[in-house]
């Protein structure tokens, strides 16, 4: 049986005086579906949409495949595949460049068909150096150091080894890597400046490096692979991912990697939301919100909002056609103590139920977007 009431254009109201309540405001429903034209009927109930014991930290991708967490595996839902245990949960994902990335508390991995899934950066190769009588040098103090390469990518250089040289003789190397090759850069004699001067095969126990032309400068001097962490995002060709109460951010167009001198943002307390916008990123914490204002995340200005935070995860960036009266651009959206709210470019917040509805604050939460209906989810 169906009764045509409302509708109810206003929403739930827990606020207002039952004399005092708006028309087109609602005290509570619940265990019921109201349609937009104002049909009440009995909520349907829940359907198991997959039958994996034991998943937790369910995540779809733009493209549409569902991921999960089981102890310390990770499995693709629709398909069942595996790709193997990751480490210690709980996982984090984010879409990336047209691909999925997943942070473990420890490490950000890359995943592809499964059971494909690769670190998102590679160490700093372990090596030992030591001179050598032939090989051509002039005699002097050498300078070593030695980077990862995949696909061309270097990645973070090793710390600085020094050796003395006599006239004519080389260094000999132990390089035990990951990677296609190492890519080794030395000093000149004397010298200061690393430059490069071989990408040799990882893992080979004696190689030989003597006199020869020298290249570039080293790109990753003083950067780290990006730390795991609960929360993870994808900006403007960076990788944000949040670690307790700091926003770590990489290099740009570097995602997989970071400079633990400056490539943080300390925020009050443990992060709770990493919302990224084209122009800034909404950020929250356990009692406040901001706004970091800026496209580099280096000089951007953080600005502290008046909207109430979101439990830790009930939030998503969605476009903005979504929602009455909102352009058709992406915003953040969160679940408050104040209903939903809308983070719109520029650090601008609309606050629909804030003079209708107060709710309680649960430690963690989910936004789930099914058609044009927004669920949050919170516990």
């Amino acid at each position: 049986m169906e009764t045509k009431l409302g509708p109810w254009p206003l929403g739930l109201d827990n606020l207002s005086e039952d004399t005092d309540l708006p028309e087109g405001a609602l005290r509570g429903a619940e265990d019921v579906c109201i349609d937009p034209n104002g049909t009440i009927n009995s909520a349907a109930g829940p359907a198991l949409a997959s039958p994996l014991p034991g998943a937790a930290d369910v995540w779809t991708s733009l493209a549409g495949s569902t991921f999960a967490r089981v102890e310390d595996q990770l499995l693709q839902v629709e398909s069942g595949a595996s790709y193997g245990a990751l480490g210690d949960g709980p996982f984090a994902f984010a879409d990336h460049l047209g691909g999925v990335i997943v942070s473990t508390h420890s490490q950000i991995f890359q995943v592809g068909q499964a059971p494909g899934v690769r670190p998102l950066a590679l160490p700093a190769p372990s090596f030992q150096v030591r001179s050598t009588a032939s090989g051509g040098l002039d005699a002097g103090r050498y300078g070593v150091a030695a980077c990862a390469l995949r696909g061309g990518e270097e990645f973070g250089l090793s710390a600085v080894q020094f050796v003395e040289v006599p006239q004519g003789g080389g260094l000999l190397l132990d390089i035990s890597g990951l990677g296609d090759l190492v890519r080794v850069f030395r000093t000149s004699s004397n010298g200061t400046q690393l430059y490069r001067a071989v990408d040799a095969p990882s893992g080979m126990p004696d190689y030989m490096l003597g006199a020869g032309k020298l290249g570039s400068e080293p790109t990753g001097r003083f950067l780290e692979p990006m730390p795991g962490g609960h929360l993870l995002a994808s900006w403007n060709g960076r990788v944000l991912c949040a670690r307790g109460r700091n926003l770590n951010f990489s290099q740009p167009l570097r995602p997989a990697l970071y400079d633990p001198r400056h490539d943080f943002i300390p925020l009050p307390g443990r992060i709770t939301m990493v919302a990224p916008l084209p122009d800034g990123i909404y950020l929250g914490t356990r009692h406040e919100t901001f706004f970091l204002n800026g496209t580099d995340p280096a000089t951007a200005t953080l600005i502290k909002l008046s909207a109430s935070p979101p439990p830790e995860g009930c939030f998503a960036v969605l476009q903005g056609g979504l929602f009455t009266e909102i352009d058709d651009t992406k915003v953040a959206v969160w679940l408050s103590a104040e209903g939903f709210v809308l983070g719109l470019p520029g650090g601008q917040i609309v606050r629909p139920q804030v003079k209708r509805l107060r709710l309680s604050r649960p430690e963690h939460g989910s936004l789930v977007l099914r058609g044009t209906r927004l669920f949050a989810l919170a516990h």
